[in-house]
């Protein structure tokens, strides 16, 4: 190889402060050379390879890195760093670099140096966690910070199992020498024991263990709560309660209650009876059971560990009455929609319960339930609305006779109980009245296609949201604006392809054409397949012979075929390190070019697109590897 390197190599390295790293990096840096055996410019440097060993001669050797030269020919003075990761901390490595050309000659080993890996993070305080006694239920936190130790950029993640849990920082970026990140880890006790686990930060290839330890202390906590009969049941019958705990101290014990829907009283007190027989005397659709439960040995009268224990206690609602009353309908008079002005009477009809039943009405404008009219006896409710709604709805709630919760009968887990109907009140609905495009279709991809549509009927200004299919599936192409064009650029071929939009007037706000899609005229497709065939440069010739002086004119020659003629050329010239503009898009498949300085490295390039193509690029894009081709073109 004609090559003389003179590689100045230096390693840096600093020593991580915990033994408990497993891996360690060093930086090393080094001159590059500039000139070859025979005192030419070095101009075709390709790599270096970094050699490291725990012996004093690692080069040649196994144990390498490669690391592309930032320039085929360097300048005098310049300089490389490579950072070498994956060692062990703290072990002495001897380090030694060679230079390869373009054409894999490699040069001698530099001189062997030596340091110590070091590790990239620290984390402070460094030893054990100790979270001491944690009350199960409750939870302690504590913190520890990772800081960056060797510069740049240090990202990694730390993780602990349950029951302890990395609550923050749990992934960090550190960017920048003694840059920190504060971790915070908590420990949730799940039973009475000791528990131990690692916290492990890891980053870059080191990873540091911490031993987090924690004990749980007993709180009694229920597990459930259940009935032997299903809810509701009617007065007269019995139904037993059964609870069930788990931790604290065992043998349990237990206080039930009974809530009549306003007030909470003991129905037994303390005692070892995990079961409750009731027997109501008399119909509440409000009624509710609930327990407490503490250790033996607690004499609080509070569930175990206090009310700050939420386990300690449970409630079951059980409502007693004949049966529900439920809805069977809601119907309107007229049909939806209807313009501001007109008067629609809404008719609720219910069944079971106790009649005579109560309704009670409500009207939503799209956002916020509102009382139209407190319970009545009234099944029937008339509304006229004053405004244009397209969100517009009336509700009805049904209770039965002696019912007073402001609810519908047997609450909300009564499904049947309320019922709503959507309402819209609109003047007219709008209608699509065309959809367009620019060009037809079939075009190819990399072409901007131009639809506009237009519409009546409604409130203007309309809104509109503009769709794309692939022949299986709807994608938006743009959410809901006033514009009614939209301008699309396909990428790939698809026969198949589709545009479409919906309209909704102003004011509208829901995610579907005005009056939803019973409006068929309020949406629109157009079918628009893209075409397959893309243009191909059947090559690239040039009219002198390879290499010329400088001042020679050299004309350059493509043609095509496929795609869409007349086709469009965009030439390129290359010094070895960029590619620059020789002449911009036009119909010319030559270009002339006299170039003024010697390079080795130059080189001519040409994309192609088809007629009608505006994007800056090969058509079809750069995935069309026929669309753009180059040959080396020296100047000696």
């Amino acid at each position: 190889m004609r090559r003389s390197l003179t590689l100045g190599l230096a390693v840096i390295a600093l020593l991580l402060s915990t033994s408990s790293a497993r891996a360690g990096v060093l930086d090393a840096s080094w001159t590059l050379p500039t000139s070859n055996s025979d005192g030419t410019p070095l101009t075709d440097l390709a790599l270096f390879r970094i050699y490291y060993s725990n012996s004093g001669t690692p080069c040649p050797g196994p144990f390498l890195f490669q690391m592309s030269s930032p320039t085929p020919a360097p300048q005098p003075n310049q300089s490389a760093t490579f950072k070498l990761t994956g060692l062990k901390n703290g072990t002495t490595y001897f380090v030694a670099v060679t230079a390869v050309d373009f054409s894999g000659n490699e040069s001698a080993c530099s001189t062997a140096v030596a340091a110590a890996a070091r590790g990239s993070f620290v984390v402070s305080p460094g030893g054990p966690m100790n979270f001491g006694g944690v009350a199960l239920g409750a939870f302690a936190d504590q913190t520890l910070t990772v800081q960056n130790t060797i510069g740049g950029t240090v990202s990694g993640t730390v993780s602990v199992p349950a029951p302890f849990s990395v609550v923050s920082g749990s992934s960090f970026n550190l960017v920048g020498l003694n840059a920190t990140q504060t971790v915070t880890v908590r420990f949730r006790p799940t039973s009475v024991a000791t528990a131990t686990a690692n916290v492990v930060i890891t980053a870059d290839g080191d990873t540091i263990s911490q031993t987090a330890s924690g004990t749980g202390t007993g709180a009694a906590t229920l597990t459930n709560l259940t009935a032997n009969r299903p809810a509701p049941q009617s007065p007269g019958s019995t139904i037993t309660f059964t609870a069930s705990a788990t931790s604290g101290t065992a043998p349990y014990q237990f206080k039930w209650w009974l809530f009549d829907g306003t007030n909470w009283a003991i129905a037994r007190d303390w005692s070892a009876s995990n079961t409750f027989a009731w027997t109501p005397s008399a119909p509440n659709p409000n009624f509710a059971v609930g327990v407490w439960v503490r250790s033996a040995g607690e004499t609080a009268d509070q569930p175990s560990g206090s009310f700050a224990n939420p386990a300690g206690s449970m409630t079951i609602a059980f409502p007693i009455q004949a049966t529900f009353a439920s809805l069977t309908g809601l119907t309107a008079n007229l049909a939806a929609p209807q313009s501001p002005g007109s008067t629609i009477v809404f008719s609720a009809t219910a069944t079971g319960g106790t009649a005579p039943y109560q309704f009670k009405w409500w009207l939503f404008n799209g956002t916020t339930w509102a009382i139209a009219r407190d319970w009545s006896a009234s099944n029937t409710f008339a509304w006229t609305p004053s405004v244009p709604n397209p969100n517009s709805a009336v509700g009805v709630w049904v209770r039965s006779a002696g019912e007073t919760a402001d609810q519908p009968s047997g609450s909300f887990s009564n499904a049947a109980g309320s019922m709503s109907i959507a309402f819209p009140i609109q003047v007219s609905l709008p209608t699509l009245t065309s959809l367009t495009a620019n060009r037809s279709a079939p075009q190819p991809p990399g072409s901007p296609v131009t639809f506009t549509t237009g519409a009546t009927g409604g409130v203007a200004p309309y809104q509109f949201k503009w769709w794309v299919s692939d022949g299986v599936t709807w994608t938006v192409l743009r959410d809901w604006s006033s514009s009614s064009t939209v301008t699309w650029t396909p990428s790939t071929p698809n026969p198949n392809s589709a545009v479409g939009v919906w309209v909704r007037n102003a004011g509208d706000t829901a995610d579907q054409p005005t009056g939803s899609f019973a409006n068929t005229g309020g949406y629109r497709s157009l079918p628009f397949a893209i075409q397959a065939s893309l243009p191909t440069l059947n090559g690239l010739t040039a009219s002198l012979v390879a290499p010329q002086p400088p001042g020679s004119s050299i004309i350059f020659t493509t043609s095509a075929t496929g795609g869409l003629a007349p086709y469009q050329f965009k030439w390129f010239i290359s010094d070895g390190a960029t590619w620059t503009v020789l002449r911009d898009w036009s119909t010319s498949s030559t270009i002339a070019w006299t170039p003024s300085t010697p390079n080795p490295n130059s080189a001519v390039g040409v994309w192609v697109r088809n007629a009608g193509d505006t994007a800056d690029q090969p058509s079809g894009a750069f995935a069309n590897t026929g669309g753009y081709t180059s040959i080396p073109f020296p100047i000696h």
